[in-house]
């Protein structure tokens, strides 16, 4: 839409005016003389200002304590050091296999050569010997199967790493592993948590304890799965574990510098501040008892009016508050209609949104004004009641979800939470809660189709007040069964009554007062028994079969670009109804060889083909058809030329100036993406139909050729459809040919 300042000016002054007259800020009294623990208030207490609420020494200890304790113990992989260990059990593996093959040679020869292989082999037996018994050189160096087997386990242990020290809960647990593996060198650290992090090649990882073992574990978990896998002799066993012994090291060491800088770091990231009294917030309520937590913030509101010098009655600005509802009433209309620009909607769709918050204003003042009235005279609800959840704030969130979308349902969510939220005094615990219950009841009523769906929206909102209304009595330390249940019935009374109001009234009138149609009224005009399309059915029945397979054609097509599926398959229901006015001139309703177009002339077929568009108008007008789903009508074949009848007259008269706009439609061409797809749909199962026993590719070079036809014709070009939007739409004709024709087709890219 063009934005119209006039008109935008005028619906923000409305809106306005209606938000700041209907609900004048009440004056606030702040009291801070301090009461005593355990007694019962008589007066109500309000933060005139915003203050900190500090934590004493003793929470503050315990908070950076549990910060500390948060911290992951860390550890570092060493690369350079694995590496020297995994080379040099390789070199000593290598030269073990050297010395068995010495052993061979000197087996095989005599003389000189025996005497040099003798020499060779004890300078090298020599070498070995400094670390391996001899019956361990002698057992590896005849089996090197097994050296090579050995050597890919060395290497995964080492890789897996084998840790400097124990990780233990307690000194205990300590103590008892090193008397089991009779050893008491073994360093030990103590750490409750039951995840390390671990610095590997140059990355963080996270790792259970159980995964960070020392050498003492590591040999033993080896063994035992070496001889599960591998059953070696008992001399070749005891070998491995000789070897294993012999050179498995650490390679992963406990970085306590570092944990303890983070282990600082943490402990002061712990925030001395435990929470914030805004400016507004009420801290003890008349009648409640003042416990200890009230007691210390009354104290340290004092403490805070003497240090800015402050103490006194304060009464808050009128002022301010109405100036922050006109600013966020027109930011507000701004927003409304920068969204009904960038989705040209038209005017009335504006002020039918103006109207819908109008609307729930007014409700909004009569039930608060009732509900004070009521509580003032027979004290209905007990004090402390917060009567802001009995007022009907749902009413124009759901009535803009069903009637426009979800995204403008969101956005009236916003307005009203925050709305009440300001007249609350600033309150955001109530402008969250109310936004969390709206939210969750208008989700459900997204693309409505059935009327069930509001009574899912109903019970999604009653169980987000649940939550809600935990959270928000925590927040105010008050949450108790009796004062939990008793906002809950409240909020479940709006509820209900709010969507029970919009499904049974609201969303009917709107919709007549301002031309709107929802996807509630789709869902009733795609009955085909309405008595459109049953008339239709009886005078017409091929127009009707065409009507409903180009219905089914449409809806892929407009799923795949998001269009709205449920309008562009009524429109094409309704498509042809002007048909009825002489269904015989159309092919797909003649039952015999005989054209009644044969005994006329061009000019005079192509009258009877254009009046069908101008009848079905009428005929759509007549039985009160929407104005959206009668654009498909219209638009339906846009402003193409009747080729048939055009190349006709121009065959039968070849002397005569044939003009095309004489055989051209009156359109206008599609207005929007829905009409788009009706009018490709329309003339592919039109010319699919005529095809016999179409093949894949045939129906792919169809719906290519329909396409490109139309675009060149110029009859997308004020859709709103994209090349992108092109190209989905032909797929999801193709999905749909493949299921009328049962042949698979290949989808272009």
């Amino acid at each position: 839409m063009k934005i119209n300042y006039q008109q935008a000016i005028l619906g923000g002054l409305i809106l306005t005016l209606c938000t700041v007259l209907l609900f004048p800020a009440s004056p606030s009294i702040y009291q801070t003389s301090a009461p005593k623990l355990g007694e019962i208030s008589t007066q109500g207490y309000s933060s005139p200002i915003s203050f900190d609420l500090h934590k004493n020494e003793k929470e503050l200890a315990k908070e950076r304590q549990e910060a500390k304790d948060k911290v992951l113990y860390l550890f570092e992989y060493n690369d350079l050091i694995t590496e020297s260990i995994v080379n040099e059990f390789h070199d000593y593996m290598e030269a073990v296999k050297s010395y068995g093959i010495l052993q061979s040679k000197i087996s095989q020869n005599t003389g000189e050569f025996q005497a040099k292989f003798q020499k060779e082999a004890q300078n090298l037996y020599s070498k070995l010997s400094q670390r391996l018994s001899s019956t361990a050189i002698n057992q590896l160096s005849q089996r090197p199967s097994a050296v090579d087997n050995l050597s890919n386990i060395f290497t995964e242990i080492m890789e897996q790493g084998v840790s400097e020290a124990l990780i233990a809960s307690s000194e205990k647990q300590a103590t008892l592993y090193k008397e089991l593996h009779s050893i008491s060198h073994l360093k030990h650290i103590l750490y409750r948590g039951e995840k390390v992090a671990l610095i590997k090649k140059q990355q963080r990882h996270e790792l259970n304890i159980s995964q960070i073992l020392p050498r003492e574990t590591v040999l033993e978990d080896a063994f035992t799965n070496l001889k599960l896998a591998v059953p070696y002799s008992q001399g070749l066993q005891s070998a491995i574990y000789e070897v294993l012994y012999a050179f498995v090291n650490p390679n992963i060491f406990f970085l306590e510098k570092e944990t303890l800088h983070l282990q600082a770091l943490a402990a002061k990231k712990v925030n001395p501040i435990k929470g914030k009294v805004v400016k507004g917030m009420d801290i003890v309520r008349p009648g409640s008892i003042i416990t200890v937590n009230a007691l210390e913030k009354i104290t340290a509101l004092e403490n805070a009016l003497n240090k800015h010098k402050q103490k006194q009655k304060i009464i808050p600005s009128k002022l301010a508050q109405q100036v922050i509802l006109v600013i966020f009433s027109f930011l507000f209309v701004a927003t409304l209609i920068w969204y009904n620009h960038q989705n040209n909607f038209k005017w009335k769709c504006f002020w039918a949104q103006i109207c819908i918050h109008i609307l729930q204003i007014l409700g909004l003042f009569g039930v608060f004004q009732l509900g004070m009235r009521i509580n003032s005279h027979n004290a209905l609800f007990p004090l402390g009641t917060e009567m802001v959840f009995l007022q009907p704030f749902i009413l124009a969130p759901v009535l803009s979800t069903v009637l426009f979308n979800y995204k403008l349902g969101l956005l009236s969510v916003i307005f009203s939470a925050l709305h009440l939220g300001i007249q609350s005094g600033f309150d955001l615990a109530i402008t969250m809660t109310i936004f969390f219950i709206g939210a969750a009841s208008t989700i459900f009523l997204h693309n409505i189709r059935y009327r069930y769906q509001f009574i899912f929206s109903n019970l999604s909102g009653i169980f987000a007040s649940v939550l809600a209304l935990t959270i928000y009595f925590l927040l105010r330390n008050r949450l108790n069964f009796e004062v939990f249940w008793l906002h809950l019935f409240i909020l479940s009374i709006s509820l209900v009554f709010s969507i029970a109001f919009c499904s049974l009234f609201l969303i009917n009138l709107f919709e007549k007062l301002f031309g709107l149609t929802t996807n509630l009224s789709l869902i009733e005009l795609s009955d085909l028994n309405h008595p459109v399309l049953k008339l239709l059915s009886e005078q017409a029945p091929g127009s009707f079969h065409h009507s409903i397979m180009v219905s089914n054609l449409v809806e892929p097509a407009a799923q795949n670009i998001k269009a709205n599926a449920l309008l562009v398959r009524v429109m094409a229901l309704y498509h042809d109804i002007g048909k009825i006015q002489a269904p015989h001139f159309f092919v797909e309703n003649q039952m015999t060889d005989v054209n009644p177009h044969d005994q006329l002339s061009p000019w005079e077929s192509v009258k009877i083909i254009k009046d069908h568009v101008q009848f079905g108008l009428n005929l759509a007008h007549e039985h009160k058809i929407p104005a959206i789903v009668a654009a498909g009508i219209a638009e339906h074949h846009g402003s193409s030329i009747i080729q048939y009848f055009y190349k006709k007259a121009v065959q039968n008269h070849p002397d005569k100036v044939i003009s095309p706009d004489d055989f051209r439609h009156q359109g206008p061409p599609p207005q929007s993406k829905e009409s788009a797809i009706l009018m490709l749909a329309d003339s592919i199962e039109a010319m699919s139909r005529s095809m016999d026993e179409p093949t894949a590719e045939e129906l792919v070079e169809l719906v290519q050729k329909v396409v490109k036809n139309r675009f060149e014709e110029e009859q997308l070009h004020q859709s709103g459809l994209s090349l992108t939007d092109l190209k989905a739409i032909e797929n999801g004709f193709l999905h749909s040919l493949e299921g009328m024709y049962h042949t698979r087709i290949a989808y272009p890219e």
